[in-house]
């Protein structure tokens, strides 16, 4: 894929960035809007991601997935999350690197990066997605509430040039996009499952004020968690309605 990079020296949100171009203007598939700083960068729900300025990847892809029917629009988040498993992968001495579902990145138990997909539906097609990535690559002090922040440089105590970590970044998903274009599912599924933080074993979860065991068995075309207790029930839940006990 062709990029095309739009850099910012600060903007509240790369999302909202992005979906201004886009409410004002014909985007090309590709185009990247890359931030040295984000003000208010967004996550799922009212969480919010910490950037401290000029030291971390900020950045939304937007993605034009024509060829992609709007109820597989999980697999956007599928294989944006690989791409980024892809890239920590390539350093080599990163050990313990996975998916939280649905669409956090971790080294351990602790985040490293997460991703924010937006897609915009027209019938049964998806218009367009904006694909906004938080990746923490040279932050070795974190001051907001957020329980389990880290970054490259705190793991490997070396700095990460951020312009080659973008255009690392956008190599990988864009190998992952082109097997989505190429319809190669079970190869991104497969994928997706097996980088899955706590696929098959057993681990603590909270629903509805409840604890529970379980062990992840799969995650639905809808991108919802499929549990199976350890009294051999298999529960399904969306994001709100689970909570992961680290």
């Amino acid at each position: 894929m062709d990029y095309k990079i739009i850099e910012l020296k600060s903007t509240l949100s790369t999302n909202l960035f992005a979906q201004e171009l886009l409410l004002h203007e014909k985007v090309e598939e590709g185009t990247v809007v890359w931030a040295s700083e984000q003000i208010k960068g967004r996550g799922l729900g009212n969480n919010f991601w910490e950037s401290e300025a000029g030291k971390n990847l900020t950045i939304s892809v937007i993605l034009r997935p024509d060829f992609l029917a709007a109820r597989d629009q999980f697999m956007i988040t599928k294989i944006v999350s690989l791409g980024l498993i892809d890239f920590l992968n390539s350093f080599g001495n990163l050990h313990g690197i996975n998916i939280k579902w649905p669409n956090d990145v971790y080294v351990g138990l602790k985040k490293i990066a997460g991703t924010l997909i937006e897609c915009d539906i027209k019938g049964n097609s998806i218009e367009h997605v904006i694909a906004g990535i938080g990746l923490n690559l040279n932050q070795e002090r974190f001051y907001s509430d957020a329980p389990n922040p880290v970054s490259v440089k705190n793991l490997i105590h070396t700095d990460i040039s951020v312009s080659s970590s973008l255009e690392s970044v956008l190599y990988y998903i864009g190998l992952r996009y082109r097997q989505l274009k190429e319809k190669l599912y079970d190869r991104i599924n497969s994928d997706y499952l097996e980088n899955l933080l706590f696929y098959k074993s057993f681990h603590q979860y909270l629903s509805k004020g409840n604890r529970f065991n379980g062990a992840i068995a799969d995650v639905d075309s809808f991108g919802k968690l499929q549990i199976l207790t350890d009294e051999g029930e298999l529960k399904s839940f969306e994001m709100k309605d689970i909570c992961f006990i680290l």
